[in-house]
């Protein structure tokens, strides 16, 4: 698949960028890679902090799928990211829903989407990714990690763009949606931990048993109640014993 990259040392956000390139009508594929973010957002409109050494990009899809499947990307993304990871750096990421990548239990990268839906259609969604590689990891961010500080020294941003970007688009490519989901499951630390969600409007505790078709999370709660979660913030608690274990194919996806 060809692709265009829009390479910055400053922008205000990624995903504003790739917005208005979106709207002008750019290519599927087209990538916004930044070195330093003035107005990094995360999800729910937290601010990410987006220092120097870090990797921070947004690629604008026009994907030809239905609506619902839409959240398969931050799924093939998060998988992505940690398979270039491991490639390159033999490093152990690990899969948190609904879209974070982790490292014994610190965050190194986060995943946000946004997508524009006309005449009943998806006009364009577009990912947006923040990896930590060689920017310093403050105090406030005390379960975060970056590459460097794994690997012990400076790494090349572009190579692990370039890396990645081969790894997504194998993982959308025709007839390969149907996987997604299943090949995250296999690399997820989510399924069989005891977690709590915030949703917009209730907390929701239990034990994470799967992460169905659609790409919910699905609980047990302590009164055995089944709760299909689609969207939220989910805390990790492994202190805490699961009520059930998760059956091993549920686990292996």
């Amino acid at each position: 698949m060809h692709y265009e990259i829009h390479k910055f040392d400053i922008i205000d956000s990624t995903m504003n960028y790739a917005k208005q390139l979106a709207e002008n009508g750019c290519e599927n594929f087209t990538v916004v890679a930044a070195k330093t973010q003035k107005n990094g957002r995360g999800r729910l409109e937290r601010k990410w902090l987006s220092e120097t050494g870090g990797l921070y990009f947004t690629i604008v899809l026009k994907p030809k799928i239905a609506i619902k499947k839409v959240f398969v990307y931050n799924f093939a993304a998060s998988s992505a990211i940690a398979e270039t990871l491991k490639y390159l750096f033999k490093i152990n990421a690990k899969l948190k829903w609904p879209n974070d990548v982790h490292i014994s239990g610190k965050k190194i990268c986060g995943i946000l989407s946004e997508i524009k839906i006309k005449e009943n259609a998806i006009n364009y969604v577009n990912i947006g990714i923040g990896l930590n590689v060689n920017n310093l990891i403050f105090s406030t961010e005390i379960n975060s990690v970056s590459v460097k500080q794994l690997t012990g020294k400076e790494e090349s941003t572009t190579k692990i763009l370039e890396t990645f970007l081969i790894n997504f688009q194998k993982k959308i490519g025709p007839k390969k949606y149907n996987k997604i989901i299943s090949e995250w499951k296999k690399n997820n630390i989510t399924v069989g931990s005891f977690v709590t969600v915030k949703t917009a409007n209730k907390i929701i505790k239990g034990t994470a048993i799967d992460i169905d078709r659609s790409g919910a999370l699905v609980v047990i709660t302590d009164n055995f109640t089944i709760k299909k979660i689609s969207h939220g913030d989910c805390f990790h608690f492994n202190g805490q014993q699961p009520l059930i274990k998760p059956k091993q194919s549920e686990k292996k996806g």
